[in-house]
Formats: structure tokens, C-alpha cells, sequence
């Protein structure tokens, strides 16, 4: 049914012919750059929106231009997440590699303007709180993501499978923008193997490096080992 425009209805069919095993012209999906324009990056450089920015975010005033946006995350079956985020603030002087100077695994999460400290549940009880280390950064052509592991300080409620996490934040700027921040975090894929770790987990940051590696000391078990130590010493 279509409307005509004159109060009135009229009935239409429409046909549409599905072949199959068609061979594909050779050249319809050609990257090649027509003539008269110029291409601003490659396949290589380009940012994957579906890991890279699934959820985005910006906010400016005279002081600042915030952009923050967030990658894939994971559950890993100690209740740990694991979430890759990136923010910048185009107004400031200071390179964005700047931030990374000096971290180390497990160590703080860089002071970038805006800091994704930590994550509530999403749904009910929201009594535990995960608190965010630093694992490492990768770095796709201008856009670097922070991966932080994000520890529980009790047990996670079984909802979190259904409604994921509600994320914490910090301005790390000389003032308070006017900026209110909801970027739901999912629970996402379940890690429960060294083949999960692997494959979804490296594989992201890989997917997010300019040279298509995962950095070199993230593993498994030292993630492992890692959020092991850390709820011993919230025990204590």
C-alpha cells in the first residue's frame, strides 16, 4: 500500500528478481580514487567503526573539544572486564602519545581528558565496583585506545550477563565541562580459554594497530595473574 497524496490509498506490487552463482564484473568494488578527488586514507589506516567507536561522544566550549569513544569489551570468567576506550581534547598542545609515556601493566590508566576509571553493574545490585588497570594501548593511524582491565571488588551480580556495565569517569582537565557521559559498556564476549584470550582479545588490538600485532606482553596468563593479585590485596 502507498499513500497517493489525495486522501486515498492505492495497492502496489513490486517484483524483485534473485539470481544466484552470478559472477561479479571485475573492478565494481575497485577502491581506485576517481578522477578529481583524493583520498584521506587507506585501507590499512582506516579506523574500524565496529571496533573502534562503536559508541561516540563529544562535547565543546571555549577551553576544550572533547571526542571519547569506546572498542570492544570482554568478560573473562574470574569477573574481570577487559574494555578498550579512547578520548582526546583537540584544543590541547600536548600529544596524544604523551599520555602513554611511562605506564605499565597494571599500573594507572593514563590521564587522558577524559579517564574511564570505572564500571558499575548496569542492573541491580550496583554494590560492586570495578576498578580500571592499565594493560596497554594500541594506535591506529591518529586514534589511540587505552585497554583497561577492570577489577571487581566483590562478586558481580549473574545480571551483568543481561545488562552489562554502566562506566565510571574523570575529567583530567583545568575545568568542568558541561558534559554529562552514558556509555553503556556490554558485557560482551565470554573469556574463559587461552584460545578465547587469543583470538577475540588480541585479535581486537591487533585489529586496532597500525602494524596488525597485539602488544607483546598481554597474555592470558598474565592477565590472569594480574587480576588474581589485585583481588588478593582488595581482600586484605
Amino acid at each position: 500500500m502507498s499513500f497517493t497524496g489525495k486522501q486515498q490509498w492505492e495497492l502496489r506490487r513490486e517484483y524483485v528478481k534473485i539470481e544466484r552463482d552470478v559472477d561479479i564484473p571485475e573492478g565494481l568494488f575497485s577502491m581506485e580514487v576517481p578522477e578529481g578527488y583524493e583520498a584521506k586514507n587507506t585501507k590499512e589506516t582506516a579506523t574500524l567503526l565496529e571496533l573502534g567507536s562503536p559508541n561516540m561522544g563529544g562535547y565543546g566550549d571555549d577551553r576544550c573539544e572533547l571526542s571519547h569513544g569506546g572498542a570492544l569489551s570482554f568478560t573473562i570468567s574470574d569477573g574481570s572486564v577487559i574494555w578498550g576506550w579512547n578520548s582526546i581534547d583537540r584544543k590541547s598542545e600536548k600529544p596524544q602519545e604523551e599520555f602513554f609515556e611511562g605506564l605499565e601493566f597494571g599500573g594507572p590508566l593514563p590521564k587522558l581528558p577524559i579517564e574511564f576509571n570505572a564500571l558499575k553493574p548496569a542492573g541491580e545490585p550496583k554494590d560492586t565496583t570495578y576498578t580500571g588497570y592499565h594493560l596497554a594501548y594500541t594506535r591506529k593511524a591518529d586514534r589511540f585506545t587505552e585497554w583497561a582491565v577492570y577489577v571487581p571488588d566483590g562478586t558481580p551480580p549473574e545480571n551483568v550477563k543481561q545488562f552489562g556495565y554502566h562506566m565510571l569517569y574523570v575529567f583530567n582537565l583545568e575545568h568542568e565541562p558541561r558534559l554529562k557521559i552514558n556509555l553503556p559498556v556490554p558485557y560482551g564476549l565470554l573469556i574463559e580459554t587461552k584460545e578465547d584470550f587469543d583470538k577475540w582479545v588480541l585479535g581486537a588490538m591487533a585489529a586496532l594497530s597500525d602494524d596488525g600485532k597485539a602488544p607483546e606482553n598481554v597474555t592470558y596468563e598474565s592477565v590472569l595473574q594480574l587480576t588474581k593479585q589485585i583481588r588478593e590485596s582488595l581482600a586484605q
